[in-house]
């Protein structure tokens, strides 16, 4: 092959291997954002798990007394009926 023709070919595989390059540079920018980006909710989420657990914590204390507090007011309500008969379709429409 002459010369001048290998010259060539060469040529247009730099510039290929430019033209890859250079699109494989701008994958590795985007991957790299999208890591960071990742890396940021990683972070957000270390500082929220705790949180949701003391609030799960805190929601498994205050269940028994809304429990209790549920039972009380089921008990009021049973007393207004039994010394009002007719309150308890006041009730009744207040729950609706």
């Amino acid at each position: 092959m002459e010369d001048n023709k290998v010259a060539v070919l060469l040529e247009q595989l730099l510039s290929e291997f430019r033209t890859f390059g250079e699109g494989l540079q701008i994958v590795q920018n985007e991957q790299g954002e999208q890591r960071r980006i990742l890396n940021g909710l990683v972070d957000d989420m270390d500082i929220v798990k705790p949180t949701l657990k003391c609030l799960t914590s805190d929601m498994d204390v205050l269940k028994p007394s809304l429990a209790k507090i549920n039972n009380r007011l089921d008990s009021i309500e049973n007393e207004i009926i039994k010394l009002s008969p007719g309150s308890e379709e006041v009730f009744l429409k207040e729950v609706k």
